[in-house]
Order: C-alpha cells, then sequence, then structure tokens
C-alpha cells in the first residue's frame, strides 16, 4: 500500500490534496487480510470506527487495501455502494466518503483503452474513506474536474517504460 501510494500516487501528483496530510502524519495507510466480503466489511467498519473516533479525529483518511481478496472490479463495486449503503445506516454518510480503487478500474463513458481510467487504477482492490467536509473544502466539482483532465493528459504522456514503472500490475 505504502509503495502504490508513494510511488504512484504522489509521484505522479495524481492527488494534488493528498501530499500535505500524508507529511503530516493525516493518512493511515492499511492493508486488511480479508480474502471475501464479510471480513472485509468487519475491516471496513473498524476503521470507520477508528475514524469516528473523538481521539483519532486528526486522521484525514484512510486507505483501507484488500491485497488478498481476489474479486472483479464490477463485485468490488457492489461492495462499494453496501459500505456506502451501511455509512447511511450509522449515520456517517454526511461525514466519509468512500473511493474506490481497483486494479480493473473502470469510468463509465470512456473507452476501454482511455488513461481517464488510471488514476483510480491500483494493484489490489482499496476503499479509500475521506472525511467528507475536507473533501467539500478542498475541491468542487470543477476542480475535480480539471485534476481528472490533466491526470489523464499526464499518464498519456508519459513514455512505456515510465508506464510500467508507475502501474507495473497493468502490465
Amino acid at each position: 500500500m505504502k509503495e502504490w501510494f508513494e510511488k504512484t500516487i504522489l509521484a505522479l501528483n495524481l492527488c494534488p490534496f493528498a501530499r500535505v496530510p500524508y507529511e503530516r502524519g493525516l493518512v493511515r495507510l492499511l492493508d486488511a487480510v480479508s480474502k471475501e466480503p464479510t471480513s472485509a466489511q468487519h475491516a471496513f467498519l473498524n476503521e470507520l470506527e477508528l475514524m469516528n473516533d473523538q481521539s483519532a479525529q486528526q486522521l484525514s483518511t484512510t486507505l483501507l487495501g484488500f491485497p488478498h481478496w481476489k474479486i472483479s472490479f464490477e463485485d468490488f463495486l457492489d461492495f462499494a455502494e453496501n459500505m456506502e449503503a451501511l455509512l447511511e445506516e450509522v449515520g456517517l454518510s454526511e461525514q466519509i466518503q468512500l473511493v474506490v480503487f481497483h486494479p480493473q478500474f473502470r469510468l463509465d463513458g470512456f473507452p476501454k483503452e482511455s488513461f481517464a481510467h488510471w488514476p483510480n487504477s491500483s494493484p489490489y482492490p482499496v476503499l479509500h474513506l475521506l472525511r467528507r467536509p475536507e473533501v467539500i473544502a478542498a475541491a468542487t466539482p470543477e476542480r475535480s474536474e480539471q485534476i481528472s483532465i490533466a491526470n489523464e493528459a499526464a499518464i498519456g504522456n508519459l513514455s512505456d517504460a515510465e508506464k510500467r514503472k508507475y502501474f507495473p500490475w497493468k502490465f
């Protein structure tokens, strides 16, 4: 997780909001041992509890990875939707936002070969738990779109060797 986060996300500046909280120790990177939905849900709930704990309020975000869980992108999206429903159920949907990363990440409406998919591609399935108020404060919809366009262009401009360096799981 740490290697992917530092050598891909931070190195390519795919999320311009990530570096400062990471350098301040406000980003939690965790690989769960989960191999199936029930234990993955437990890991998610544990992280949710930690983020909701008053003593951990300084924690800005958690990236919860599942390196041992072999799950398709579509099934992982379904899992993430179930976790969003859990957020709603426990009254935290206004506080926590989920973002999905997966080796086969695909955005609707983009050609399969588009580099628009790559910023949310990861070596294995990952749920990113963000504090919604921080997201709202940091990124307007227009700014988010600008970041997406810039990321797609930056990845497209990488040489083949650089693409293999930053995204080895894609090859």
